[in-house]
């Protein structure tokens, strides 16, 4: 699971240069917000195209089965991105780890908060990493 950190307020969410439409978050006034995205939907373009995107490295690459994983490191924040596509489109974009690719989430669940502070009611020792499968069950959630 991929962390974004970002704003949300007057029903809009920024993430770094992306921005969307949420209605839901209409009330919010530049809130912190954490968008949860799943490497598989994660989509790799070679070139913007003209629309925003977050520029990332490619740092390695895992050919496992029908699937193949990126590790990308956003360019803006240094942060690890994990993706995965399929090999069909892997070849058809020719990737090869060095490069840089510019990204963005297909799908993702919006909160509200600064991620790991919105499940501390429900243990107190709750990991990061469980954090993430806990979010999909949280009332705060928007789903994009």
């Amino acid at each position: 699971m991929n962390l974004f950190h970002g704003r949300v307020g007057e029903g809009r969410v920024k993430i770094g240069p992306l921005e969307i439409d949420a209605p839901e978050h209409a009330a919010a006034q530049e809130t912190p917000a954490v968008a949860y995205v799943r490497p598989h939907d994660i989509e790799i373009e070679r070139h913007k195209n003209g629309q925003p995107a977050i520029a990332a490295k490619i740092e390695h690459i895992q050919s496992v089965g029908p699937v193949v994983r990126l590790q990308l490191k956003r360019q803006d924040t240094g942060q690890m991105i994990e993706a995965e596509l399929s090999k069909e489109r892997y070849r058809e974009l020719g990737l090869k780890s060095g490069e840089v690719v510019f990204i963005k989430p297909r799908h993702w669940t919006v909160y509200q908060g600064k991620g790991s502070d919105l499940f501390s009611d429900l243990h107190p020792k709750i990991s990061n990493n469980k954090i993430a499968a806990a979010m999909r069950y949280h009332p705060k959630g928007l789903r994009v």
